[in-house]
């Protein structure tokens, strides 16, 4: 299904007139569909929160103006690397006891 807003598309709120790029959509269970917009505007010197609308109360004002196309993600998650798994502990180990014998709790 072709929707006429898509992601990169510069927006207005019909109520607010607030102006933003989507950057999100999302679909929900019983049909409604929100978009998430990035407001362009600074308050006080600090970027916008994004804010979240109804698609019925969002106009388009420019197509595309971030184009998304082309960008392949090689990996999920950014430049971290995969956490690595410890070893399991040996089967019957208490590891309270050795903590408080390496203490000198426990004689």
């Amino acid at each position: 299904m072709k929707y006429e807003i898509e992601l990169g598309d510069r927006v207005q709120d019909r109520i607010s007139h607030s102006k933003g790029i989507v950057i999100g959509i999302t679909d929900w269970l019983y049909g409604c569909r929100r978009v998430v917009v990035q407001g362009e505007t600074e308050e006080n010197g600090k970027p916008v929160d994004p804010f979240t609308l109804d698609e019925p109360q969002v106009v388009v004002v420019d197509k595309g103006i971030i184009q998304i196309g082309g960008v392949k993600k090689v990996r999920p998650g950014g430049p971290r690397e995969d956490p690595k798994r410890h070893a399991d502990p040996p089967r019957g180990a208490d590891f309270r006891d050795v903590d408080l014998r390496a203490r000198g709790a426990i004689l």
